[in-house]
């Protein structure tokens, strides 16, 4: 299935957030309870307003420890919400969880001032010129094949991001 947003053609992640979920990513704890280090307010259950995602078990929605064997690369990667929350990488108005529930919540049909904003870190990330994804491709077209087992954080990385690697093209 190709995913297409006609309102931000140029967004193009290759997964929807169901099956970022349905692989594993973030240790399976996306949606655990937090605790804004900004506002103190707690956030929990954010996951049970898309519908998308009602078949996912918990343990790969809201475990309180991250666990690298829930990840499709049975690898730990990422820094912690209370580093995204310092970058002022989460818009807490609107996203307090972040990217990801953003692109839950964009793909579910919810348009914000933040898409712009979100698009763009999608790109520079995982986006056809963004540094993972051909960080991913350099290394695929110099092993001479797409063997998924080569560079598993940089794999991970990409799913995080709506990215699976598995689809990038030997050219």
């Amino acid at each position: 299935m190709k995913i297409y947003f006609k309102d931000y053609p140029e967004f193009k992640p290759n997964i929807t957030p169901k099956e970022m979920f349905e692989l594993g990513i973030m240790g399976g704890t996306y949606f655990r309870e937090i605790k804004s280090p900004k506002t103190k307010k707690t956030y929990k259950n954010h996951h049970k307003k898309f519908k998308f995602l009602n078949k996912i078990p918990n343990e790969k929605l809201t475990q309180k420890i991250y666990d690298k064997n829930i990840n499709f690369y049975k690898v730990e990667v990422g820094t912690s919400y209370e580093f995204w929350m310092s970058k002022s990488w989460i818009k807490e108005q609107y996203d307090p969880y972040g990217w990801i529930e953003w692109y839950c919540n964009f793909y579910n049909g919810r348009r914000t001032e933040d898409d712009l904003r979100q698009i763009n870190r999608w790109k520079k990330s995982a986006g056809p010129k963004g540094r993972f994804r051909n960080m991913m491709h350099t290394k695929i077209i110099k092993n001479g094949k797409n063997d998924a087992k080569i560079y598993p954080r940089l794999r991970q990385t990409l799913l995080h991001w709506g990215f699976d690697s598995r689809k990038l093209r030997v050219k």
